[in-house]
């Protein structure tokens, strides 16, 4: 071997070392970038998150059959899907009224419901996840506390299912069941439209406000205590 190749070789190698060692002390204040190829270098899906930061897709997402897209395991996450979809293996026709194949286990498009605090598995609290698109899931987003926010959510069984979080500015349309579904919520200027069962269905007290529904499927399941400013719309109702 001459000696310039034998240098090359040498020079390739130690920027693939460098890069490795580059990745392994990313300085934790820069936002993580999520696409297809970093998810499987990663591992595959789920794509876990297990620390609290920024991170944000530069890339659509597509998930395989009876897997979820994106697993939050840490508080204080920021997830910005930049614009960008995560489609999973579940196709609805285009009301949400049949969709298959029917799912072998629940997933999600993201989901942020647990994590693990002192070496304890905990709910985790104060994931905020916006701005993208989320298809053919049992749930597009499942969170625990946080905030969801300009989620354009369709094609799902369920669009949007929450507990003690916000949930604002979202578009949760043409689902098989749900819309928005919530337990103790803040629910605020969603847009729900032509699911098949509610367009938002409330539990366990929240606030909802500004919303609107339109379809043939219940506009508002709102039970426990859950208080409605009355400047909602169901099918140009107040509701």
């Amino acid at each position: 071997m001459s000696r310039s190749v034998s240098k090359l070789l040498m020079l390739m190698m130690l920027m693939g070392s460098l890069q490795v060692f580059a990745a392994n002390n990313k300085n934790p204040d820069e936002t993580v970038l999520i696409n297809q190829t970093s998810v499987q270098d990663a591992g595959g899906f789920p794509f876990k998150i297990t620390a609290p930061g920024s991170y944000k897709l530069v890339g659509n997402l597509v998930v395989p059959v009876n897997t979820t897209g994106i697993l939050v395991q840490s508080n204080d996450v920021t997830l910005d899907l930049n614009g960008f979809s995560i489609t999973g293996g579940i196709v609805c026709d285009n009301v949400g009224d049949t969709c298959a194949p029917p799912p072998a286990r629940d997933t999600s498009g993201v989901e942020a419901i647990l994590g693990v605090v002192g070496g304890q598995p905990a709910n985790i609290f104060g994931v905020t996840i916006k701005n993208g698109h989320v298809r053919g899931f049992t749930n597009g987003i499942l969170t625990f506390g946080g905030v969801v926010e300009e989620i354009t959510a369709q094609g799902n069984l369920t669009g949007i299912f929450a507990f003690d979080a916000v949930v604002r500015k979202n578009d949760a349309s043409r689902n098989h069941v749900d819309g928005i579904a919530c337990n103790q919520c803040v629910v605020t200027e969603n847009v729900a439209v032509f699911n098949q069962s509610n367009q938002f269905h409330l539990v366990f007290g929240g606030v909802f406000a500004s919303n609107t529904a339109v379809g043939a499927g219940l506009g508002v399941n709102n039970s426990n205590e859950v208080i409605s400013l009355n400047n909602n719309s169901c099918n140009g109702t107040r509701c």
